[in-house]
């Protein structure tokens, strides 16, 4: 009874055309292998991992050059950007010099300048206060869009004497 089963399961094996396909397809391969001409012979290969090689070492001296330059730009830029940033410091001192210079020259005693003495002084009390950031070249008003990072308080007149032209959103 046993053996009955077994023949049924080889005949049944032999039946199933995938069984059989795989078989086939199995013995083909391997004949395919076993007869087919070698195409790459040792020396061949040889060179070919030689060739490799040589271009991953033209990469890598590629990648170290390029590495090389990045960081000679990166530390070009933090150069210029500390630069930059004296010389906009710079830039605010002379303003600031520049202003008190015109405060000191209107105030000299002169019959002439009396009267402009007086009426400056009457446009600074009524002077409006608008904002400035830290590095823009505007002025605004208060809750201007343009003023979330930065905003610092001064007069419309010292704006403009430093050089600040009004901003086109907000109209100050």
């Amino acid at each position: 009874m046993e053996e009955e089963k077994n023949e049924k399961r080889k005949k049944n094996f032999w039946k199933d055309g995938k069984n059989v396909a795989i078989v086939i397809l199995s013995v083909l391969l391997v004949l395919f292998v076993l007869l087919s001409p070698s195409t790459y012979s040792t020396l061949d290969f040889e060179n070919t991992i030689d060739r490799l090689n040589t271009q991953i070492n033209e990469l890598k001296q590629n990648n170290n050059n390029l590495q090389k330059e990045l960081e000679d730009t990166k530390n070009t830029v933090t150069k210029l950007t500390e630069e930059k940033q004296k010389l906009e410091e710079e830039n605010k001192q002379l303003n600031k010099q520049i202003e008190q210079l015109k405060i000191s020259n209107s105030t000299k005693t002169t019959p002439q300048n009396t009267t402009t003495q007086a009426s400056s002084s009457t446009k600074k009390s009524t002077s409006t206060t608008v904002y400035i950031t830290n590095t823009g070249s505007k002025y605004h008003r208060s809750g201007c869009s343009y003023l979330r990072k930065s905003s610092q308080a001064i007069s419309k007149d010292n704006a403009i004497s430093q050089g600040y032209t009004p901003c086109s959103r907000c109209n100050p």
